[in-house]
């Protein structure tokens, strides 16, 4: 059932924002007729939007109702002559996305350890997600085990992300350089920063720039390297954010013949620069 917010209250909380719309509505004319973004409608909207968002949180009721993704109707009434009821829906809309995302936030938690202190059924979760991202699985619950740090993305109890500060192998990282005519010698770069991946119905939520952002102050003083698809900008973003600096020449993937993967640098005594 949906559930039903009184509009007395919502609409007496809200009113004063709707009166400051209504005063600059010749201005918000000459920007309408100009095609031009009005940033007192703006302005004023993100007011309401946030006075909403206050009165919303006033009732647990409603805050359960939006996140278990219930519908929350709201009646307008006679809030004001000249307000529509779509300007007044659309304000709402937008203070219930702003409370669902919070609350759906509020699900996730950020977990970072070393392999050691991980258990088998976590251990077997990494691998298992990793696996699913492409990762090559021979051999990958060992060179799980000696990573430096382990991250996971959990939701409800229920690991659905990874990443890792890794220790890859001496000839691994050699290769790594010598493919992309890294002009860096590969031993000053003892980890790597990998195996990331995110389930696809929890991405774009901002769980996996988090795990990131936790595994980065745990090695902000070192030496770490990373690889990633050319074509893959939304972790080359990522990736920049982070500290990281493109190096040498994009090279052909030789596990995905038709992939070109670039090598990415942060260098320890640069954080912060």
């Amino acid at each position: 059932m949906d559930e039903q917010l009184p509009a007395s209250h919502l609409a007496s909380s809200c009113a004063c924002y709707l009166l400051a719309v209504v005063a600059a509505e010749r201005m918000r004319t000459t920007f309408r007729q100009d095609k031009r973004d009005d940033p007192v409608a703006a302005r004023e909207f993100k007011k309401l939007t946030k006075q909403m968002v206050k009165v919303i949180d006033e009732r647990e009721d409603a805050v359960r109702a939006i996140a278990s993704g219930r519908e929350l109707n709201v009646s307008t009434g006679n809030i004001s002559e000249e307000l529509t009821e779509d300007d007044f829906k659309k304000a709402l809309d937008s203070a219930v996305r702003e409370v669902y995302d919070r609350e759906q936030r509020k699900m996730y938690a950020i977990v970072c350890k070393s392999p050691s202190k991980c258990s088998d059924k976590e251990i077997d979760s990494f691998c298992l997600l990793v696996a699913e991202g492409g990762e090559v699985s021979q051999g990958l619950n060992a060179r799980v085990k000696r990573a430096q740090l382990l991250g996971f993305v959990v939701h409800k109890d229920v690991i659905i992300g990874t990443a890792a500060l890794k220790n890859p192998a001496v000839s691994y990282r050699a290769k790594v350089f010598k493919d992309a005519k890294s002009p860096v010698e590969p031993t000053t770069f003892p980890y790597e920063l990998g195996w990331i991946y995110l389930h696809r119905g929890h991405r774009g939520k901002g769980q996996m720039a988090d795990l990131l952002k936790e595994l980065s102050t745990f090695s902000e003083k070192k030496n770490v390297f990373a690889t990633t698809r050319t074509n893959n900008e939304r972790m080359k973003k990522a990736l920049l954010k982070l500290d990281f600096k493109s190096n040498g020449h994009p090279y052909a993937s030789r596990q995905h013949s038709d992939e070109t993967l670039e090598l990415f640098l942060r260098a320890g005594d640069l954080k912060g620069s």
